[in-house]
């Protein structure tokens, strides 16, 4: 079976499948989802990081920076 747009070998089930006069079409997943035939999956939302401040050490003495 192939992708009724880019011709891409597909698996055993299409990802969407259109009703059409010739009979059935099977569409594969990137161009049924750029089609708009399927949702797009759901992103995961990024991590967010946090920089944190280093412990300062309370033994070492604090040195002054000239400018």
């Amino acid at each position: 079976m192939k992708c009724v747009k880019c011709g891409r070998a597909l698996g055993a089930i299409p990802a969407a499948t259109v009703q059409t006069r010739q009979g059935t079409q099977a569409w594969g997943p990137v161009c049924a989802r750029r089609a708009g035939l399927i949702a797009a999956k759901p992103r995961q939302r990024s991590l967010k990081v946090c920089h944190q401040a280093p412990e300062v050490d309370p033994r070492q003495i604090p040195l002054e920076l000239a400018a």
